[in-house]
């Protein structure tokens, strides 16, 4: 890193236009106007998860889900839980002082045009009316329309650099809205921490795809080491952030004890939604989204984590001995056959 800082004044660099200019094909015309290419991309970002789920999407409400399949497993397993999980009503000064001190100062600026440096050069005087505001938020269990509004960087994921698919969408929020999502995604983080899958490793503190790769190398280690057959399935969720519904996600957390002050502050902070694609000094007409959780917000990774932590209920004891080779087969069984058990 040291290294690359002090060469980095002796490579060449691009303007800011060449390096920001998005080119789109679209029905068989090549589009290379950015505020074109900036509507074209805020429409498709807005209706990207149209038609998944299928007839299940049109039910508005949490009480529509809660006869869901998945929210009735949810309150099966935790049937003999008496553990609910709501939000603080008092937020201290420290905690949100601690919050504005620790904010990473080279990300982007959000909607507000306030750029997270400000914030923590000021932590020490910002944090008492912060604190005030934070706790009203709290206790009227709302989240101010105007933090709801961000701004698309359209990123560029693979293949083709002209097709609207292969982009997807990094959202820049206010930074005082990012600061009480953190204080909130802590507390929920306090309450639901121990119960995320303990196999899951996405988006959590102390797991990455290194601790990933090695308790799955060990456990193929053992494995062979038993003369078993390993086999491996890997899957890709496409679209996964974008096609959150809301209303699953929301009545989900309340078969998992979530109070209802804390479902309506969630509820708040996921509808009603305002975006907008920014690409350089070319910004599109507003689109309001109704479906998925922001990408490159604090709460939206803790948010997928639970939205999805029920598919670990699938992992039943059954599942992993039916999955075990009986000990009459030869070593060698047929391709495709599974004996070990199924981590997540």
């Amino acid at each position: 890193m040291a290294f690359f800082k002090n060469f980095k004044p002796f490579l060449g660099s691009k303007s800011c236009t060449e390096r920001n200019d998005i080119h789109l094909k679209i029905n068989d015309s090549m589009i290379t106007d950015q505020q074109q290419v900036a509507e074209e991309l805020v429409e498709h970002f807005a209706t990207l998860a149209d038609g998944i789920g299928g007839t299940a999407i049109e039910r508005k409400s949490i009480e529509d889900f809660r006869d869901h399949p998945c929210v009735q497993r949810i309150q099966y397993e935790n049937r003999n839980s008496t553990h609910t999980i709501e939000m603080e009503s008092v937020m201290t000064q420290g905690q949100v002082h601690v919050a504005l001190h620790s904010l990473n100062i080279n990300k982007a600026t959000g909607t507000d045009g306030i750029p997270s440096k400000v914030l923590k050069i000021g932590a020490k005087e910002l944090s008492a009316p912060l604190t005030t505001l934070f706790n009203s938020c709290i206790n009227k269990n709302a989240w101010p329309s105007e933090w709801k509004w961000g701004h698309w960087a359209p990123v560029y994921k693979k293949d083709d650099r002209n097709a609207k698919e292969n982009y997807r969408p990094i959202t820049l929020l206010p930074c005082v809205s990012k600061v009480l999502e953190k204080l909130v995604e802590a507390q929920i983080n306090s309450g639901f921490g121990n119960r995320i899958y303990q196999n899951s490793s996405a988006y959590r503190k102390a797991h990455s795809c290194e601790t990933t790769l090695i308790n799955l190398v060990e456990d193929w280690r053992l494995a062979r080491d038993q003369r078993q057959v390993v086999s491996i399935l890997s899957t890709d969720m496409s679209k996964a952030y974008d096609s959150l519904h809301p209303p699953l996600l929301l009545s989900k957390l309340e078969a998992y004890g979530f109070q209802e002050s804390a479902i309506q502050l969630l509820n708040s902070y996921l509808n009603e939604r305002k975006y907008q694609v920014k690409i350089g000094r070319h910004v599109s007409s507003s689109r309001f989204v109704s479906r998925g959780c922001p990408q490159g917000s604090s709460l939206g990774p803790l948010l997928w984590n639970v939205f999805q932590n029920d598919l670990s209920y699938c992992l039943t004891a059954e599942l992993i001995y039916v999955c075990r080779r009986p000990s009459n087969l030869p070593r060698r069984s047929r391709p495709g056959s599974c004996d070990f058990p199924i981590k997540g």
